[in-house]
């Protein structure tokens, strides 16, 4: 045979190089890390640091490499990755659940509704108030009079609406600006909305997720006669045959059926939980067992090896209890365990949701009967968004949860209500009174109080958000979204409530003085909140900047790096304090809304707050963002149901807009100068409040929807960064060890694959397959192209649940398939023609 010459097997792969290397151009690529090849052990002591180190970066935010396959051995996740650009279009961050990048939206969108309002009536108030304002006196002018009455002028009061108490032609056309003020925003919420649902479907479309082909089935029967006893299965072949049925009533060509990929059961997990407690406590007493014997203190090995023992049976054990569960078989076993929800994931996205459609209609989804049973059907969360642990507890549960915190909340308030009316108390005790001439010192120990006041309601906003966070953990949300949704929303009141409204209750509601004395006087609430303001503005800027928990995970680090063979924790407990600091969105969400409220109810007596926040929200906006994309870990996926929620959280400073116009004139001026025009902007904000305005808006404005995914469910695995049975507690370790060793054992088969390849393929040979593969790539492209555009003009002819093809086209997903299935057929065709030469 004639010889010939041998190429490196990269230039049979050019195309898919060039396609990678366009994409990388946004990122900062990262040093990879070198992979430890090693048996892992959750437990073992000492740790290896080596492990750690590549746990915390595969925990880092960034794009997984398509050239490297190494994974964490603990947590299946991708340690090399490519870090994203500080600039990167929002957009980007779709991988992460479409929850991120509403949240940046939502605090673009908060800056352009500070704006508007500065623009309207905000600035107007200022300019007149400092320009046309005659009605705060200086020090000279005051002497004699009872200081608690009067506006004494100062750099707050000049701008504040207080001085221009007397102008009742600037007031009616602030009056006018506040309700025009009202009007703009209820449009640019429903732009907002409308923006928000379209970044939505575009993320949705951008990613590739598990969820994308798995629906959540609810209200099994906990005891039936299943198949064979085995629930999954039983189930399984209920979606197969009778739901395929019942999808083929209306369809234009029968006999199609649904194929089930994987049934994923859920199960109460608190026995679970007892025995790796359990596991815990037994770790702690090897620890300290081994501490002591290092010491000197303990000779005898003999405890060493009995709690050794221990733990190894309380491992079986629990390896045991999993296997029954990833079995999913036997009736008393599932009646005692199982909670009647499942993940089923079909082979495609259309099939999922052409189930999903029929399970929406009210009429349709009455016949979907399984073991006598109504069963609901819903779209399935992110995997990494559930909340198994809690999803055995039953809703009136939870509801007794609720009301149970509720009750503490309260109560809280109550406490920093008592600890608030002490600091004002104080701080009224050293006001100059009636005849008395005012004094620098006497100032001065003013604004110090008003200082420690802003400073006391940060503490006690601090304080509150742990109480909440506590609460709302023991309510037993059942996915992380849902936690979020509402820690956030109670944050956000409870901040609100104990930043602003507490302090104007006590000084001016329950006040026995003059209202005007008790808002615009030195100490007054005008005074002390324009400090809350600026301290809004500053803490929690320098609190995300310094990144306090980062800094004492580091340290700690530091400190055990030098003592590595003295170090006495687990390679678990070892990789937890190496992994960056979890982002906490729902706090951010929550911080970002109280101060929307505090400037929609404290802007007409102090515009200057429209600016100090606008300062914050900018300020916040790219401390997160950097914080997200170098110092926190997202381990858990946020839907767009969050942001959905938070939209309709900020509706809310309309009303609470409108409300304190009109209160704050009818203090400063009187009730018969208020005008009707405040009375109707206070109708409009409270209207458009009750109104569902997110239903509005899915009438008012179409979004085509993000289309099925073009490959199905075996393609897309590949891209997954996780699944449900990899986030099931149930059985997470036995899957993420097969699937750990699976991804070991593909790469390990691929690396001699193209060694061999590389090794024995000709020039020429390459050369021609790799024409001919580019050739037909383009007319697959091309047919695929036509085929699309002759469908949409026969769409009425399509089967409405069996269609095979999508309407539209991914260019990310095709360009991301694309490069993997072109590098997998040239592969295959260079192996089938060597055999044929040879």
């Amino acid at each position: 045979m004639k010889s010939l010459e041998v190429e490196d097997i990269e230039q049979a792969q050019a195309i898919v190089k060039n396609q990678d290397d366009e994409k990388k151009q946004l990122y900062l690529p990262q040093e990879p890390v070198q992979k430890t090849e090693m048996e892992y052990s959750r437990y073992q002591i000492p740790p290896n640091f080596q492990i750690a180190h590549q746990h915390q970066i595969a925990n880092l935010v960034g794009y997984e490499s398509k050239e490297s396959k190494d994974l964490c051995v603990c947590c299946a996740r991708q340690i090399n990755k490519q870090k994203i650009n500080l600039l990167c279009n929002l957009r980007d961050l779709s991988f992460l659940g479409s929850g991120y990048p509403l949240y940046f939206s939502f605090l673009k969108y908060c800056e352009v509704f500070l704006c508007l309002i500065l623009l309207t009536s905000g600035g107007y108030n200022m300019l007149t108030n400092a320009i046309y304002g005659q009605d705060c006196k200086e020090d000279n002018e005051i002497e004699g009079q009872d200081t608690s009455q009067i506006c004494k002028k100062n750099w707050i009061t000049v701008i504040s609406l207080g001085n221009k108490q007397e102008q009742k032609t600037l007031m009616f056309v602030q009056e006018i600006l506040n309700l025009a003020t009202v009007i703009i925003i209820i449009i640019l919420l429903q732009i907002f909305r409308r923006y928000q649902r379209k970044l939505d479907s575009e993320c949705d479309e951008a990613d590739i997720s598990a969820n994308d082909y798995t629906l959540l089935f609810e209200n099994i029967p906990l005891e039936f006669d299943a198949i064979n006893s085995d629930y999954d299965d039983d189930l399984k072949l209920y979606v197969e045959k009778d739901i395929s049925k019942m999808l083929n009533q209306e369809s234009s060509t029968p006999n199609q059926c649904l194929e089930v990929v994987k049934v994923i059961l859920c199960y109460n997990l608190k026995e679970l939980q007892q025995l790796n407690d359990r596991h815990s406590e037994l770790i702690k007493q090897k620890q300290n067992t081994i501490k002591q014997m290092n010491k000197g203190k303990i000779a005898d090995t003999l405890i060493l090896e009995n709690i050794n023992k221990k733990i190894a049976d309380l491992d079986d054990q629990i390896l045991r209890f999993q296997e029954k569960f990833v079995d999913g078989k036997g009736k008393e076993f599932m009646k005692q365990y199982f909670t009647g929800k499942a993940l089923v994931s079909l082979k495609t996205e259309q099939m999922k949701e052409q189930v999903l459609n029929f399970a929406k209609d009210s009429k349709r989804s009455k016949e979907l009967i399984y073991q006598n049973q109504v069963v609901q059907i819903k779209q399935a969360p992110y995997p990494s968004d559930m909340y198994w642990e809690n999803l055995h507890i039953t809703q009136n549960e939870k509801n007794k949860r609720f009301v149970k915190g509720f009750c503490i909340t309260i109560l809280a308030l109550a406490g920093c209500a008592g600890l608030i009316y002490l600091l004002l108390f104080i701080q009224k005790q050293q006001k100059p009174s009636q005849n008395q001439n005012t004094s620098q010192q006497s100032n001065a120990l003013v604004q110090s109080i008003a200082i420690l006041l802003s400073i006391a309601i940060t503490i006690l906003n601090f304080l509150l958000q742990i109480v909440l966070k506590y609460l709302t953990n023991i309510e037993g949300c059942y996915t992380r979204t849902e936690f979020n949704i509402s820690i956030a929303k109670k944050m956000a009141w409870a901040t609100f409530i104990n930043t602003s409204l507490i302090q104007f209750f006590i000084d001016v509601v329950l006040s026995d003085s003059k209202k005007f004395g008790a808002i615009f006087s030195e100490g007054g609430i005008a005074y002390n909140q324009n400090y809350v303001f600026m301290f809004n503005m500053v803490i929690p800027f320098v609190m995300g900047l310094i990144d306090f928990p980062g800094i004492f995970k580091k340290v700690k680090q530091k400190m055990l790096s030098k003592q590595v063979e003295k170090c006495y924790f687990t390679q678990e407990q070892l990789n937890t304090l190496y992994e960056y600091p979890q982002y906490n969105i729902s706090q951010q969400y929550a911080n970002n809304l109280k101060t929307m409220f505090m400037v929609a109810f404290y802007s007409p007596i102090i515009p200057v707050g429209i600016l100090y926040s606008m300062v914050a929200i900018l300020l916040m906006y790219w401390v997160d963002k950097f914080n997200i994309l170098r110092r926190k870990t997202i381990k858990f996926s946020q839907s767009a149901e969050l942001s959905i929620e938070m939209t309709e959280m900020i509706e809310y400073i309309l009303p609470i807009y409108s409300l304190s116009n009109a209160l704050f004139l009818l203090y400063i001026v009187g009730i018969d100068y208020v005008s009707v025009v405040s009375w109707i902007s206070l109708g409009i904000g409270l209207i458009h409040a009750a109104l569902p305005m997110q239903l509005f808006n899915e009438k008012m404005f179409e979004i085509a929807e993000a289309p099925p995914n073009l490959q199905d469910f075996y393609q897309a695995e590949q891209f997954f960064t996780t699944d449900y049975d990899r986030e099931n507690p149930a059985y997470q370790l036995i899957v993420l060890n097969k699937y750990t060793k699976k991804e070991q054992e593909n790469k390990s088969i691929q690396i001699n694959n193209n060694i061999q390849l590389k090794n024995s393929t000709p020039k020429k040979l390459q050369q021609s397959i790799f024409k001919s593969n580019n050739e037909d790539v383009i007319q697959k492209h091309s047919d695929h192209k036509t085929k699309v555009v002759h469908e949409q003009g026969q769409g009425s002819n399509r089967n409405k649940y069996f269609s095979s093809e999508k309407m539209y086209n991914s260019n990310l997903q095709i360009n991301f398939i694309n490069s993997k299935q072109e590098t997998a057929d040239t592969n295959q065709k260079i192996s089938n023609l060597e055999d044929s030469v040879c």
